[in-house]
């Protein structure tokens, strides 16, 4: 019996407690109630496991520590001791191994055995929060996980031998999974792959309904054969390429032709019109050639005129007007002398002049006006003879550019004459090509009868193509028929063959003798347990009402021998049984140190009566030498039990 567990930085956990073979620790959450278990757990075997891995590490029971030393410890009534000490320095972690007393063992692997050879340790470990949580199914395969399976007799080589399997099922049982694990696996690829070929079947059995319904609506009777078919559509394709060759042809000399007769209407067209033009060119020419002639002969009786420099007579006009302003002075001046007092001096107003002005004056005059005439008659007679010439000059310029005028006519009309004759050229050829491509191709076939002949050629060959399709598809729905029908005899086959391989491996066959042999001692176990007899009995059940196969295990009434399966059980009762398997599977195996630990007990339910499944313990006491219980809700306990109340770690 384990009389001692300590911790030294686990978990906060500095000093141990003392056990009795039978205690309860009770405490708040944190309050260190888990910590017992697992300082217990990782003395014993090196290592607190999580989700069923080992979890071997030193880094991995570092993560428990409290500072870089960490140390557990357990001691027995034996006087043996076993003591585990994990250290961290930077990224090393490493783990020490200590015993007492001392022995020949140095190694950890002998000290591993010492441990084995001395306390012979044989834990179960409920967290009972855990296990309330979990589905039907994990429940149902964490009960036999406590089972042992005789692996000398059940393997995987051993079950794969005696049965045949499609390949791809192997996948499904990996070789290092356990064999009860492996085999449920297994099998249930197998109903996955019953399921998919019986759904294969019904599939192809709906196939080959639907085709022979297809075959029988698309049923061909006195018709000719694909290839006959095929050899009518090649010799319409060869007519219809013909025929569309012709009219391709036709349809080129068609367009040819039309355009030759869009050429000669157009080239016609414009020959009118350039004659017409040149018609009224020759017309303009001859009335230019008549004005020429007649300003040619008014020209020979114009006076040609004189032309006379523009500073010549600018240099008269002004001497005109500077004698004219000279003159009108000397008049007006004159006006002013026979004026009342225009005899006065000018000088002195007081005495009269003794000079003759007016008549100085007079004198002047008529010299100057007589020269003044003389001027007017040269600068007129000059400007007469100036305009004379500008007219002639006009009449000869006229007759220049009316001449330029009749050269560019005389030109147009050369030019017009030239694109006629083109033309006429032009109208001649393209007659000529009508001519020779009537004498050489005969007349143009009517193109509405080569367009019937086409359709009718192009409606006989649709009418083929449809009778081929028809044909392939009743070709093609028969190979579909076939096929249907192979696949459907080979599903039927092969689901044959997968629910004999079922049958064979299955609850009545290789699992069900597994799980009897090895579940079935330990619920024998717990029926042979006097305590534990209340009228119902375990039980494994292999049928169901309906004769489908099934695994369950259960409670059965002795009286009625009516079932109730384990994921029908209430949580408390759940527990129960579970805890009675445990114990059943701890007196099977009379180890050495048996210790049962009990985790989060309260969680169970809350109506459940936790005193009397405690109570209930002690009559096991006797072949399981520790019994730990963990509960957060006190317990009223009996003789026996000691109970520890946890309010910090200590």
């Amino acid at each position: 019996m384990i009389t001692r567990v300590s911790g030294f930085n686990f978990k906060g956990l500095t000093g141990g407690y003392d056990l009795t073979g039978k205690d309860i620790f009770v405490g708040y959450m944190g309050a260190g109630k888990t910590t017992v278990i697992q300082a217990l757990t990782l003395a014993l075997l090196g290592c607190v496991p999580e989700n069923g891995k080992p979890m071997k590490r030193p880094i991995d029971s570092m993560r428990f520590a409290s500072a870089d030393l960490m140390s557990v410890g357990i001691e027995t009534d034996a006087g043996f001791s076993i003591n585990r000490t994990f250290k961290t320095k930077g990224r090393n972690y490493t783990s020490s191994l200590d015993i007492l007393p001392a022995s020949e063992a140095r190694t950890d692997e002998e000290k591993e055995q010492k441990i084995l050879d001395e306390i012979g340790y044989f834990s179960l470990a409920l967290n009972v929060d855990e296990f309330v949580s979990m589905s039907a199914a994990q429940k149902k395969m964490f009960v036999f996980g406590l089972a042992d399976v005789d692996k000398r007799k059940w393997n995987r080589d051993a079950i794969l031998a005696i049965c045949t399997y499609p390949d791809k099922l192997l996948a499904s049982w990996p070789e290092t999974m356990e064999v009860r694990g492996g085999l449920e696996s297994f099998l249930e690829a197998v109903q996955n792959e019953i399921s998919y070929l019986q759904r294969d079947k019904k599939k192809s059995e709906a196939a080959c309904q639907r085709l022979s319904q297809a075959r029988s609506d698309q049923s061909r009777t006195g018709v000719m054969s694909i290839a006959e078919l095929r050899a009518e559509g090649e010799v319409l394709q060869k007519d219809l390429t013909e025929i569309e060759k012709q009219s391709t042809r036709d349809e080129e000399r068609l367009k040819a032709a039309s355009k030759r007769v869009i050429a000669i209407q157009k080239a016609e067209t414009k020959k009118k019109t350039l004659e017409a033009k040149i018609m009224n060119l020759k017309t303009d020419k001859a009335e230019i050639e008549k004005d020429i002639e007649q300003r040619k002969a008014d020209l020979t009786s114009m006076n040609p005129g004189i032309s006379h420099p523009d500073t010549e007579m600018d240099v008269l006009k002004t001497n005109l007007i500077g004698k004219k302003s000279i003159i009108d002075q000397y008049r007006e001046n004159i006006k002013k002398l026979e004026s009342p007092g225009a005899d006065l001096c000018p000088f002195n107003p007081d005495f009269t002049c003794r000079h003759d002005i007016k008549g100085s004056l007079e004198l002047k005059i008529e010299p100057m006006e007589k020269d003044h005439e003389r001027v007017v008659r040269v600068l007129a007679a000059m400007i007469m003879e100036q305009e004379a010439y500008k007219n002639h000059q006009n009449a000869v310029d006229m007759i220049k550019s009316m001449e330029i005028s009749l050269s560019k006519i005389e030109k147009e009309i050369e030019e017009k004459e030239g694109l006629s004759a083109e033309l006429v050229s032009e109208l001649s050829e393209s007659r000529k090509e009508s001519k020779e491509d009537l004498e050489s191709h005969g007349h143009i076939v009517d193109t509405d009868s080569l367009l019937a002949e086409k359709e009718g050629i192009l409606q006989r060959m649709k009418a083929v193509k449809d009778e081929i399709r028809k044909a392939e598809a009743e070709k093609v729905l028969m190979t579909e028929y076939q096929n249907a029908q192979t696949a459907k005899l080979r599903a039927e086959a092969d689901l044959l063959e997968l629910q004999n391989l079922k049958k064979r491996l299955g609850p009545n066959g290789v699992l069900g003798e597994i799980t009897k042999e090895s579940i079935g001692p330990i619920i024998e176990t717990v029926n042979n347990i006097p305590e534990f007899k209340t009228g119902y009995r375990f039980a494994i059940r292999t049928q169901d009402r309906k004769g489908s196969e099934i695994f369950d295990l259960g409670w059965e009434n002795k009286e009625t021998g009516s079932f109730i399966p384990m994921e029908a059980l209430s949580d408390g009762e759940s527990v129960i049984f579970i805890t009675m398997l445990m114990a059943a599977l701890m007196k099977l195996k009379s180890p050495k140190t048996g210790i049962l630990m009990i985790d989060n007990a309260d969680k169970i339910s809350p109506d459940f009566n936790l005193e009397l499944f405690v109570n209930a313990l002690s009559f096991i006491s006797d072949f399981i030498r520790n019994i730990i219980i963990c509960s957060n809700r006190d317990v009223g306990i009996s003789a026996g039990w000691r109970k520890t109340i946890l309010l910090k770690q200590n």
